[in-house]
C-alpha cells in the first residue's frame, strides 16, 4: 500500500494485466478528484478532477489520450454512457451542467 500525505491529493489511474496482476501503465494529474472512473469495452478510461477536467486515458497503457475543460469542478459525479442510434456518448456531470461527448465511431 502506498501512503500519501493529505496535502498531496491527486488522481492516480493504474492500469494492470488481470491474470498477473502486474502494473502496464499509469498516469496521474495533479488535482485532487472525488469523482467516479469509468471504462469502456474499447479500452477508454474516463475521469474528471476538482479543477474541471474532463479526461480519457487509454486503459492498456494508462496514456491521456484527450481532456476537456468543463468550466466547473466535476465533484462526486462518476461519468455515465449510453448507446443512441449506434453512436456511443459519454456525459458528466459538472457543476450545474450535463456535458455530452460523442465517442469517434471507431476507436483505434
Amino acid at each position: 500500500m502506498v501512503r500519501l500525505p493529505l496535502t498531496r491529493l491527486f488522481l492516480m489511474l493504474y492500469a494492470f494485466t488481470p491474470l498477473s496482476a502486474s502494473a502496464c501503465g499509469s498516469s496521474a494529474t495533479p488535482s485532487p478528484t472525488m469523482a467516479g472512473v469509468m471504462t469502456t469495452v474499447s479500452g477508454l478510461v474516463f475521469a474528471g478532477d476538482h479543477q474541471g477536467n474532463f479526461m480519457a486515458f487509454e486503459a492498456s497503457t494508462g496514456e491521456n489520450l484527450w481532456h476537456y475543460q468543463t468550466g466547473s469542478r466535476i465533484w462526486g459525479a462518476a461519468p455515465m454512457t449510453h448507446l443512441l442510434d449506434g453512436r456511443q456518448y459519454v456525459l458528466i456531470p459538472s457543476g450545474t451542467t450535463l456535458v455530452a461527448f460523442a465517442l469517434p465511431e471507431e476507436h483505434p
